[in-house]
């Protein structure tokens, strides 16, 4: 028997609000939890617009796994924890911000 214990979904409201945000450069930092969140984040853009929107914008991927869908959806990834937890995930956002 399979229990699903959540779905990620592709992002259907505010996606002009996101883009608006990105390029206006008031978003410093886009978090992935999962490579599903990574592939849906991509698939909201065209990849010629997904470059010049992120740039300047840090990638923090929670894990191994997800940091290479960044890298192979072609964007850098900056950080990732080393513990693959939420919490260990913000707090590696905290101190890169602190050294930069």
């Amino acid at each position: 028997e399979v229990v699903t214990a959540y779905q990620s979904v592709k992002p259907t409201e505010d996606l002009e609000r996101i883009r608006s945000c990105l390029r206006d450069r008031k978003i410093s930092v886009v978090t992935f939890t999962s490579s599903s969140s990574v592939t849906h984040f991509v698939e909201m853009f065209d990849p010629k617009e997904l470059v010049s929107l992120m740039e300047g914008v840090v990638v923090a991927s929670i894990g191994p796994i997800t940091a290479k869908t960044v890298q192979e959806s072609g964007m850098t990834n900056h950080i990732m924890p080393k513990q693959y937890t939420i919490p260990a995930l913000a707090q590696a956002i905290a101190d890169y911000f602190k050294r930069s």
